[in-house]
């Protein structure tokens, strides 16, 4: 079996590392997270979107705010990209003013490979028997977004409420009252285990808004949750189903539901195909539109030595 962990470094030391691959590669690439199946997802999903660019190791920092802190204190960025998720602060359209630093506009990795062409096309490998166009039909893709939007995009509108709130809480010295969000998600009940596709179990899932609403209750009036909710809920209106998807984090809560729709279609082995092989599987042939923001800012490293916080 393969032992996934890597030893943490400091900041400084990761900071200091691509002096050592410096022949090695082209773009020094920092990112979230310490396990070794992240660098391994990062890496294989850089070199598919800039193929000709040499890229030797990435860069694991952990938090989003050890990669934000290694990027501000970096003095030289040349030829240096730092990536954080979007996660809950899409919500907020808050600004990225620190060059170096790139902002998914999706809520984390894993949601680039959530697209149709990928999970078509895997049914088509899957099969070897139904050409792209039959995969397509049976995949029908608008039903799995719908499951997915209908069931978890009101309490990810909580989520985002609670995070704005936890920041408060922090800057108030009141770091143990935050309120947990998606953290929340329990494999036993938020799944229907009843349903052919095993599919988010909507009941469970609203007691738990129920829930949520009052643990944010106890910070703010009900006048200032309605108003906050239906701002972020006028946003979401002028997105499209697919774009509302970018809102929900693909590795918590699509990607387990993106197994379990596949197996519903009876896609062959899907069953006994573990997440971590499932997602590589899914990148092979993902064109997610927002990869094109991601190939951009590494391009624009390679080429022009820096990347300036601003997308084409």
């Amino acid at each position: 079996m393969i032992n996934s962990s890597i030893p943490t470094l400091s900041n400084r030391a990761s900071n200091n590392l691509p002096y050592l691959y410096a022949d090695l590669q082209d773009i020094s690439i920092f990112v979230e997270d310490t396990a070794g199946e992240t660098k391994a997802f990062y890496t294989k999903l850089m070199r598919k979107l800039v193929p000709n660019i040499k890229i030797h190791s990435i860069f694991t920092l952990g938090s989003k705010k050890c990669v934000i802190k290694s990027a501000e204190n970096t003095q030289d960025i040349t030829n240096r990209l730092y990536i954080i998720d979007g996660d809950l602060d899409l919500f907020h359209g808050s600004k990225v003013t620190v060059n170096g630093l790139f902002r998914s506009s999706v809520y984390c990795v894993e949601n680039y490979i959530c697209s149709e062409q990928s999970l078509a096309a895997l049914i088509e490998e899957s099969s070897g028997k139904v050409i792209f166009e039959e995969a397509l039909e049976i995949l029908c893709w608008d039903e799995f977004v719908g499951s997915i939007t209908l069931a978890f995009e009101e309490i990810f509108i909580l989520y985002a409420i609670a995070h704005r709130l936890n920041k408060i809480l922090v800057r108030c010295d009141r770091v143990n009252e935050q309120i947990k969000t998606i953290s929340r998600f329990k494999n036993e009940t938020w799944i229907n285990h009843q349903s052919q596709y095993k599919s988010p179990n909507i009941s469970v899932i609203q007691q738990e808004i129920i829930q949520l609403e009052t643990e944010i209750l106890q910070f703010i009036e009900i006048e200032k949750l309605v108003r906050w909710k239906t701002e972020i809920s006028i946003k979401l209106n002028d997105l499209s189903p697919d774009e509302k998807m970018d809102f929900i984090s693909g590795k918590n809560y699509i990607i387990p539901f993106i197994r379990n729709y596949l197996i519903y279609k009876d896609v062959p082995a899907i069953r006994s195909v573990p997440l971590e092989s499932l997602k590589y599987r899914l990148l092979a042939a993902s064109n997610h539109p927002k990869l094109n923001e991601l190939q951009y800012a590494l391009n624009k490293v390679v080429t022009e030595g820096q990347y300036i916080h601003n997308l084409p």
